[in-house]
């Protein structure tokens, strides 16, 4: 039997009419009914919590908060399992007997839930002042949840192993690895380790580490961070270079993201699917595997992959010609980053901007010096490299090019591309430094770096850019 009001305003005054006390005891009362009536259903979660958390039982509204929070993000529905973990987070701040221990896991799934679309400077503090209760309670195992977790959040900000907080998080994750014991922690905690030496450029690692935790985490039964952990392989792969072995990780990543559904591994995916063919040359490929990828996590709510996905096409646009598309995804990389407090990102997206607006017949070769010392700065070998590079073809096709500026700046890029096993970004550098000799007449010397970017290309499989 169920009853409805004809209108809002008549059940707004309805409720009001009635005592508070009695209010709290008809909640009580209903939520105990829907439990009798239909038992534990996942679906019926929001609702209990509502009554029991009218009714001031607040044991049985926890309860159902993190219910409800499970079971929307079991759905990929992230904002929505946020809202619960953080409404169970307000409940046990209140509660004066509520456990550390409890506190701190409450958090953490907090945090997890709302990581892709809380701006990163507010997740970091939050995961700051648990970490701080957690070294207090000494739990490894508990420990590298928290580790684990804050290096997620900080190599999503783009922080590296130059940056204190990263470095001091880092440091104590590598103390603590051997004493995990639970093995699919230990993967989790490396993986994330992983995660954060592939934003220090430190490629050979971490491919060892973050493909080292995929089998272990998907057999522990997480396969939403094991298909990430697959794709992001697959990547740092296709940054060095080797296809072959990018192709397979893709692949792995790919099967574990369909078999539970999760738009946010299926938008990671797609998204690395557009940087692999972007690797290899291939344009219009990259871009449909990007801009799908950057729909589905649109779609889910996910900003951090739309800002990367916003990024990643305005590149591809600008790498196909076609500056003047490039822009309107440089400005929503630039409103998303702001948002999420991704200033690393935001830096090179002026970068890419100059070069668009340079390409455009608008040359400010100023524009690169704020992206390019945000880069050094922060320790980014490839940020570097991409930023002078980037200015280098910008000032080499301009109309008055300031020669001895550009030929530092492929020089220094290529050097660098080559320290960290860039080797298909080095081979488009040494590509662009080519032509640009043979537009001052240095024939020789263009034809040497010609030879040597087709020699790589060719043992790579990749094709030029037009």
């Amino acid at each position: 039997l169920a009853f409805s009001f004809r209108h809002a305003l008549i059940h707004d005054v309805t409720y009001e009419s009635i005592l508070r006390k009695d209010r709290r005891d008809l909640h009580g009362r209903v939520g105990d009914a829907i439990v009798s009536h239909h038992g534990e259903r996942p679906e019926d979660a929001p609702i209990l919590a509502r009554h029991y958390e009218q009714a001031g039982d607040n044991d049985k509204a926890l309860h159902y908060l993190l219910a409800a929070g499970e079971a929307a993000g079991a759905r990929h529905a992230m904002p929505e399992s946020h809202h619960f973990y953080r409404r169970a987070l307000d409940l046990l701040a209140a509660d004066s007997s509520a456990s550390v221990e409890r506190r701190i896991d409450v958090a953490l799934s907090t945090a997890a839930a709302g990581m892709r679309f809380i701006p990163g400077g507010e997740t970091v503090a939050a995961l700051e002042a648990v970490r701080q209760e957690a070294e207090g309670l000494g739990d490894p195992d508990l420990l590298a949840r928290v580790y684990a977790l804050s290096l997620r959040v900080r190599a999503m900000l783009e922080e590296s192993y130059a940056d204190p907080g990263f470095r001091d998080i880092m440091d104590r994750a590598y103390a603590l690895a051997p004493q995990v014991h639970q093995p699919e922690l230990r993967a989790y905690l490396e993986g994330m380790m992983g995660q954060a030496l592939r934003s220090a450029d430190e490629f050979a690692r971490a491919v060892e580490l973050v493909g080292g935790s995929v089998a272990p985490l998907e057999a522990a039964g997480r396969v939403g961070e094991a298909g990430f952990n697959a794709a992001l392989t697959a990547d740092v792969e296709a940054s060095r270079g080797r296809f072959s072995e990018a192709d397979q990780w893709i692949e792995r990543g790919g099967e574990l993201g369909a078999a539970r559904g999760n738009p946010n591994v299926i938008a990671d995916v797609e998204l690395m699917k557009g940087r692999i063919a972007a690797a290899r040359g291939e344009l219009q490929t990259a871009l449909e595997h990007t801009r799908l990828g950057t729909e589905t996590a649109e779609g889910a709510g996910n900003v951090e992959c739309t800002l990367v996905g916003n990024f990643l096409i305005a590149d591809q646009y600008l790498r196909s010609g076609e500056a003047a598309a490039a822009i309107p995804h440089l400005e929503r990389t630039f409103e998303l980053g702001e948002f999420c407090n991704a200033e690393a990102m935001v830096g090179l997206g002026r970068a890419w901007l100059a070069t668009a607006k340079a390409r455009l017949g608008d040359l400010d070769p100023a524009g690169f010096s704020a992206p390019l010392e945000m880069a050094q700065a922060g320790g980014s070998r490839s940020g570097e490299a991409a930023v002078r590079l980037q200015r280098a073809i910008a000032v080499a096709g301009g109309p008055e090019p300031d020669w001895a500026q550009a030929v530092e700046d492929f020089e220094r890029a290529i050097a660098l591309f080559g320290e960290i096993g860039a080797r298909p970004d080095q081979a488009r550098a040494i590509h662009a430094y080519a032509n640009a000799l043979k537009a001052t007449g240095r024939d020789d010397e263009s034809a040497t770096q010609l030879t040597a970017a087709t020699n790589m290309f060719d043992s790579m499989g990749i094709v030029p850019d037009g």
